[in-house]
């Protein structure tokens, strides 16, 4: 059977919203609760969970695009008797998630409720503090307000304050505004719990050259790099601490994942930042794990939206000069690693000596809501004992 999977009700006054991301492609298998796509109204951004499990058949929508409430956004194939309403959806509370500091700007009734401004539009308006009587403007000039009459009318404000001012404003990327709305809401929420450890970066080369080696080919090369072998043993370490693998739900609720999933956090032109998803790690083996790293991160940089939810992300900073930092978690994940830069350090030997070593620092931040700091200790330690040893150890 075919379910219909509908934009629910979202509020009094809403018709419709924005969709953000995407978290399954087509012909992916998706769990019931499992989140399905996140959607932003002119309230706040919320993540939509199937209510049956299934293969995605089709989607009928793309990023960036609006849904209008009751629209039919995908087609999920399931065994489940098919229904035509969507089951009842506990969304969070709008009101809970807005920016604390956010300024609303409020369209007039009659824009609202004729729905001449998009959820986009609305989201936009807010972002750049348009006033309720230029969006009834706006409206009256062109009926319903699309993306491009907000930039028309952005520029022309530029236009007419920058002229003798020691500066210029300009709106952030849709990227990186919505980055931002997600900071804001883990600074409010998280109760962080930071733990550091060291570790050999002497056994982690070694370790890269061991896997070239053991899985690559004069013509096909394996390209495996430090990132890949920290990414691997976090994998294997968050199966033997079941609390890495969930993630925290609104109102005290625990979500405990049957699956591994590992974000990376991606590094864009303009100082932008997104994050790519390698989902069900636990099934495949390095080879494999590898090979799915790379193609997440190659398809973030390429412009492709991240399809999953992490709940363990990482950042990788080896190649940046950076040694020691405290990376922030954003929910829904329940932990970040910060990889530090190698550094050469004198290490005692077995007999009172001294010798050289490369070593690096990975720093853990947890959501203590979530993870206390046994827990985390404990889980490092597993990480450090699933990590290659130093060779002259």
């Amino acid at each position: 059977m075919t379910f219909p999977f509908k934009i629910p009700q979202l509020g009094e006054g809403l018709v419709g919203a924005r969709v953000v991301t995407l978290w399954k492609h087509a012909g992916e298998f998706v769990e019931r609760d499992e989140p399905l796509l996140e959607i932003e109204t002119d309230k706040a951004i919320m993540s939509l969970e199937s209510p049956v499990e299934g293969e995605i058949e089709e989607w009928l929508v793309n990023v960036e695009d609006d849904a209008e409430v009751g629209a039919t956004v995908c087609r999920i194939r399931t065994t489940q008797q098919n229904k035509t309403e969507i089951p009842h959806q506990e969304l969070p509370d709008a009101a809970e998630l807005a920016p604390e500091s956010a300024p609303v700007a409020a369209p007039t009734p009659h824009a609202i409720r004729n729905g001449m401004v998009s959820p986009r539009g609305r989201a936009l308006a807010r972002g750049e503090g348009l006033s309720a009587d230029e969006l009834e403007q706006l409206s009256q000039e062109n009926g319903r307000v699309s993306v491009e009459d907000f930039n028309a009318h952005l520029q022309q404000k530029t236009r007419q304050v920058a002229p003798g001012e020691p500066f210029t404003e300009r709106a952030l990327s849709p990227r990186q505004a919505r980055l931002a709305t997600y900071l804001e809401r883990a600074w409010r929420e998280v109760v962080p719990a930071i733990l550091e450890i060291e570790i050999s970066w002497d056994g982690i080369e070694s370790e890269v050259k061991r896997r070239r080696a053991a899985h690559g080919t004069e013509e096909k090369p394996l390209k495996v790099t430090p990132l890949h072998v920290i990414a691997w043993a976090i994998c294997h370490s968050m199966r033997e601490h079941p609390r890495f693998c969930s993630t925290w739900k609104s109102g005290g609720i625990l979500r405990e994942w049957r699956h591994v999933n590992i974000g990376f956090a991606v590094a864009l032109e303009a100082d932008e930042l997104a994050v790519a998803v390698v989902s069900r790690a636990e099934t495949m083996n390095f080879e494999t794990f590898s090979q799915a790293t790379r193609r997440e991160v190659a398809s973030i940089r390429a412009g492709e939206k991240s399809h999953g939810e992490a709940q363990f992300l990482i950042s990788d900073l080896s190649r940046a000069g950076i040694v020691s930092a405290v990376p922030l978690v954003v929910p829904p994940a329940t932990a970040i690693l910060f990889v530090g830069t190698p550094y050469d350090t004198p290490v005692r030997t077995p007999t009172d000596g001294v010798r050289w070593e490369k070593r690096a620092r990975l720093v853990l931040t947890c959501d203590h809501r979530l993870v206390n700091g046994v827990g985390a200790a404990t889980f490092l330690r597993t990480l450090q004992q699933a990590l290659p040893p130093s060779p002259a150890a």
